[in-house]
């Protein structure tokens, strides 16, 4: 009674984590609706968003500026007209009076005509950090679509195992019935019932962890899109789908194109070379408009309007020309070590890439040999058992089968995940 309720218990289990699946989920769908609701994803965003906005505040440099200026003062005393300034002949020097109020209001429009091509520069480097930002958006995304299609994938692995055990215990049953019905008449050992009875046992606990691993498995998914762990799913994938994977020549050729890190270090080389740029700017001269409208009332000397325009041309001397000598030779130095981890970027990826293919060959082999090896051992166990029923064999040797027979239920579902985990890697490698 008690084995009987144990196995009621766990079958149970596993038929209430079946039932759970309500809402059939694609890995497409998977991993778009994780893009969608990730905060990862959206705080790369953000930083596209604030690049973005930096590369604009580059650019206001070239726009012209404005500035407005007024004073108001006042004086106390006389002022004596012919102290300062000779009076008319025979007029003599005479105090002219009070005048204490001196007001002006100037209006400047600065103008930049040239900056030795750092603004150019400036605008540049901005527009790198925002490709970057960018890159690094893409990157966000490709890393989830790769943890997502990974858990989407162990997910339907912990289906499998689950159905492995439970097909193990349907046979351990039967095998457990046949060896009480012979026991009971006597043809059967006692070392056989309890051998058959151990191994029933061993399967219900393999079927217990199974399901336990199970609904960690959907909890790990269901946190990457963003849901409620204990969310109902129902996967409609496969692990035995077709592969979505290009010839491996073009396949390294994207991967040496467009995978992230290639790309990245690709923007190094660029934004070193706007380094060089601002650089290059300290050691040449600069050249500013002005052009100038002021309002004057000074109740002395003038009453009225000045307009007037000033070019100003800075030429860089000693501190100028070393500090742009020094800043070249580091642009230089930081260009150098872009170009070289461009070049070493692309070589590892390609050589990853080469690898992986190589990976993907070897995991559809496996698949293949695994496949024919369950096909053996599916009718090893079936011989095993027919001669077991013609007294040919022990039953240990029918246990020793079953194993064998679940073991390799068991191979076959692993290299079927590990074929597609090596296709989610290339499609990584490619950028995909």
């Amino acid at each position: 009674m008690t084995r009987i309720r144990l196995t009621a218990v766990v079958l149970g289990a596993l038929a209430m984590v079946g039932a759970a699946f309500a809402e059939e989920l694609s890995l497409a769908d998977a991993i778009e609706s994780a893009l969608a609701d990730s905060p990862q994803v959206a705080a790369a965003q953000a930083e596209v968003d604030f690049a973005e906005h930096g590369a604009e505040a580059a650019a206001s440099a070239a726009w012209p500026t404005l500035g407005v200026s007024g004073s108001y003062g006042s004086f106390s005393g006389d002022v004596l007209y012919g102290r300062f300034i000779p009076g008319v002949p025979g007029d003599g020097s005479m105090p002219v009076g009070q005048y204490d109020r001196n007001a002006t209001a100037a209006v400047e429009l600065k103008q930049v005509l040239y900056a030795g091509g750092g603004i150019d520069a400036a605008k540049r480097a901005s527009g790198v950090e925002n490709k970057m930002a960018a890159e690094g958006l893409r990157a966000r995304r490709r890393e989830l679509s790769y943890q997502v299609t990974r858990a989407y994938y162990e997910v339907l692995l912990a289906e499998r195992r689950a159905e492995v055990a439970k097909t193990s215990i349907e046979r351990s049953r039967e095998g457990l019935d046949m060896i009480e019905l012979r026991f009971a008449e006597q043809d059967a050992l006692k070392v056989e019932l309890l051998g058959a009875e151990g191994q029933l046992a061993a399967d219900k606990l393999a079927l217990l962890e199974a399901t336990n691993d199970l609904d960690l498995a959907r909890r790990s998914l269901n946190r990457l899109l963003g849901r409620p762990q204990e969310n109902e799913l129902k996967l409609s994938d496969v692990l035995e789908g077709p592969l979505q994977v290009p010839p491996e020549a073009t396949g390294v050729e994207e991967a040496a194109a467009a995978n992230p890190g290639v790309r990245m270090a690709g923007l190094g080389v660029e934004k070193a070379d706007a380094a060089l740029g601002s650089a290059r700017s300290l050691s040449r001269p600069k050249l500013e408009l002005s052009a100038i409208y002021t309002w004057i009332d000074n109740e002395l000397f003038f009453e009225g309007q000045y307009a007037g325009a000033v070019v100003n041309l800075s030429i860089p001397f000693f501190q100028d020309i070393k500090a742009g000598s020094a800043a070249k030779k580091r642009a230089r130095a930081q260009k150098t070590r872009a170009d070289a981890m461009l070049a070493d970027a692309k070589s590892a990826v390609e050589l990853q890439a080469m690898a992986a293919y190589r990976g993907l060959e070897e995991k559809l082999t496996a698949v293949e040999a695994a496949s024919k090896n369950l096909e053996y051992h599916r009718e090893r166990y079936r011989i095993t058992q027919s001669g077991y029923r013609e007294e040919m064999v022990t039953f240990s040797d029918v246990l020793d089968r079953h194993d064998d027979l679940r073991q390799a239920e068991l191979r076959l579902s692993g290299v079927l995940f590990q074929t597609r985990i090596q296709e989610a890697e290339i499609r990584r490698l490619a950028g995909n």
